[in-house]
């Protein structure tokens, strides 16, 4: 029986050997391979954060409080929201304004607070302190880490989330001696720190272990709510006989996408597998379904295709997460394109809007060390 290797759940970004991938979008006003500019277009590629009307960025304006618990909740993955309601929690924010389900669902998780006069106050700028303790609640990261920054004491209400800036250099900017936590952020700064987050979060410790049935994977990752993966204690990439498996993304797979109700067979996210140095089996492929408006229900069954070869039966996914059994191999040095492929519902609703993601390396389950930039995106399909 062959040994399979299964990587750590609390990875949200990157591992070993990482591959950058070709920038969807390009924001003009930033200068191209700047820090902010790669942060950017990260986080646009997974439709956390978009441009403004005009097609800049506009690195350098101030981020609100509503602003800032939609690009949280969209980089965690959190996606179901559209249910979400303020119900008089928060006395400013109204019912079917563009924020509500973001803010109600924030709340609902513990990443943000109300005001003691029952206010949320959306427009309101979001400080540093602010926004790290926003920061550690919504990844679960690390609390009194620590930093060497001089206006922080030990009192402040703020003081047990200021080292997670200092130790993954969230502020490039700034001095390495003052936080300045009444400062402003701007959405370059909340770019950077957010993509610097979702790059550098990973594990210490070096455990193997035997792949898990489909059925464990599934338990293991909550399908509603992706912020009890983070906080798990989980297994760093360990190479098995020096076999690498390479992730990459043609941009093509990464296109604005219109599908009609009814249509019979939609490519909804394509990766480009290579076996760099021996073969590699994958016997397990993980997905999730992103998109505010739309629902599982709009898919009729899905299926996996190797080099446009189908490779899976016909599935239904009855929640958003959902993991595929596959069997294929790719040789040595060989590439194969691998993608999910779906029958769309008849009654999918015109205007929906989905997008399917591998989040995680542990969510490819194989005989080698996937690496990859993730998290890896399809195509942002609406129904038309």
């Amino acid at each position: 029986m062959k040994k399979i290797l299964t990587i750590g759940i609390s990875t949200i970004a990157l591992f070993l050997g990482n591959i950058l991938m070709a920038s969807a979008e390009s924001f003009p006003d930033l200068a191209e391979n700047s820090t902010e500019s790669v942060a950017a277009n990260f986080l646009a590629e997974r439709s956390v954060i978009s441009g403004r009307p005009n097609g800049n960025f506009d690195g350098s304006a101030s981020v609100n409080r509503a602003e800032l618990a939609k690009i949280l909740l969209l980089g965690l993955g959190e996606s179901a929201a559209e249910s979400a309601k303020n119900n008089d929690r928060f006395s400013d924010v109204k019912s079917g304004t563009w924020y509500e389900k973001f803010v109600a669902r924030a709340a609902d998780l513990g990443i943000l607070n109300g005001y003691d006069d029952g206010s949320f106050r959306p427009e309101e700028s979001v400080n540093t302190a602010e926004f790290l303790k926003m920061l550690v609640k919504t990844f679960s990261l690390e609390e009194n880490l620590p930093h060497n920054f001089e206006d922080v004491s030990a009192e402040k209400w703020f003081a047990p989330y200021a080292g997670v800036a200092a130790q993954s250099e969230l502020f490039p900017q700034r001095s390495l001696t003052k936080l300045e936590p009444g400062r402003n952020l701007t959405r370059n700064e909340v770019a950077v720190a957010v993509w610097k987050i979702l790059k550098n979060k990973t594990t210490t410790s070096t455990t193997a272990a035997t792949a898990p049935t489909t059925e464990k994977m599934a338990a293991s990752a909550p399908q509603t709510d992706l912020m009890s993966q983070f906080s798990q204690t989980s297994d760093a990439v360990i190479e098995k006989n020096n076999s690498v498996l390479k992730l990459s993304q043609p941009s093509e797979k990464r296109a604005r996408l219109s599908v009609s109700p009814g249509e019979t067979d939609v490519s909804l996210i394509g990766l480009q597998f290579s076996a760099e140095n021996l073969p590699a089996d994958v016997l397990e492929l993980r997905f999730k379904r992103l998109g505010l408006s739309g629902k599982i229900s709009d898919f009729e069954n899905f299926w996996i295709a190797v080099d446009g070869k189908k490779v899976s039966n016909n599935f239904v996914a009855e929640t958003d997460e959902f993991v595929v059994p596959v069997d294929f191999s790719i040789a040595h040095r060989d590439t194969q394109i691998v993608e999910l492929h779906a029958k769309m519902s008849s009654d999918a609703a015109p205007g929906v809007s989905s997008r399917f993601v591998i989040f995680f390396p542990e969510w490819i389950t194989t005989n080698a060390t996937p690496q990859g930039f993730f998290p890896f995106g399809g195509a942002d399909l609406h129904v038309k």
